[in-house]
């Protein structure tokens, strides 16, 4: 993932907005604001001491069910 294209899936995600007042959330729809932005930290995440590689592990396990849950993201 470029640079750019991390930086465009940031601003992305600041300007969708998320009520806490929602009685459904679309997870989907929060998933695919979010994904972009997982896989440009997950190299990151594995470099840090101790947990990283386990936390980069779990989110890649979340992504794996989210990928599956929410086809076309």
């Amino acid at each position: 993932m470029s640079d750019e294209s991390f930086v465009r899936a940031i601003e992305a995600f600041k300007a969708f907005q998320v009520s806490p007042e929602a009685k459904a959330v679309d997870i989907c729809g929060i998933y695919k604001k979010v994904k972009p932005i997982l896989t440009g930290v997950l190299p990151f995440l594995k470099l840090i001491p101790v947990y990283g590689s386990t936390v980069a592990a779990a989110l890649t396990a979340l992504m794996g069910v989210l990928d599956q849950t929410c086809p076309g993201t």
